[in-house]
C-alpha cells in the first residue's frame, strides 16, 4: 500500500482503481508494536532461539503460526537487516488528483495497521472512497481464510462493480 499510495501521488492517472489492504502510508504504526516486533527480531537475531521468531509470527498473524512459515521468517530474520523505516504518511494535497476509486481494508487484528487507526484516516484522505472495511479476525499477514474472504470481497470490485 505504501508503494501503491507513492505512484497515486505521482501518477495518479495510471490507476483506475485501488485496494489497499492492511495499508502503510495511510496513519502511524503504534510504538508499542513496533517495539514488540523489533524485539523478536533482535532477540533472535542475538540468540536464535525460534521462540522469538515464534512470538513475532504469532503477533502478525494473530494465531497459531504455521510450521512453514516461522522457519522461512527465521531464515529472512538470519538473512536481512531489519529496516525500521515505515513508508511515510501520504497528504491529501499528494492525492487531490487521484479520481479513482479507494477501497481500504485493515485487519481486525493487526498490530501495525490498526482499524482505528487506518479507517478514520483513510475517509480523510480520499474522497473518491468506496469502502472503509475491517477484515473480521484478521491480522496483518492474511491466513488462508482471510485471504480467501479477501479474494471474495474485493474480486468483483476489482471487475469493475462497486
Amino acid at each position: 500500500a505504501g508503494v501503491g499510495l507513492r505512484l497515486a501521488a505521482l501518477a495518479p492517472g495510471r490507476i483506475d482503481r485501488a485496494v489497499l489492504v492492511v495499508p502503510a502510508g495511510i496513519a502511524d504504526v503504534p510504538v508499542g508494536s513496533m517495539v514488540a516486533l523489533a524485539a523478536g527480531y533482535l532477540g533472535y537475531r542475538a540468540v536464535a532461539r525460534r521462540a522469538f521468531v515464534e512470538s513475532t509470527v504469532r503477533r502478525l498473524t494473530g494465531g497459531d503460526p504455521d510450521p512453514l512459515f516461522v522457519e522461512s521468517t527465521a531464515l529472512a530474520f538470519r538473512g536481512t537487516a531489519l529496516d525500521t523505516e515505515m513508508p511515510r504518511k501520504a497528504t491529501p494535497e499528494e492525492l487531490r488528483d487521484l479520481s479513482a476509486p479507494v477501497m481500504v481494508i485493515a485487519g481486525e487484528h493487526d498490530p501495525l495497521f490498526r482499524p482505528e487507526r487506518i479507517l478514520p484516516r483513510a475517509r480523510a484522505l480520499f474522497p473518491n472512497l468506496v469502502a472503509a472495511e475491517t477484515m473480521p479476525g484478521c491480522a496483518h499477514i492474511l491466513t488462508p481464510a482471510c485471504a480467501d474472504a479477501l479474494a471474495t470481497r474485493i474480486g468483483p470490485y476489482l471487475e469493475g462493480a462497486d
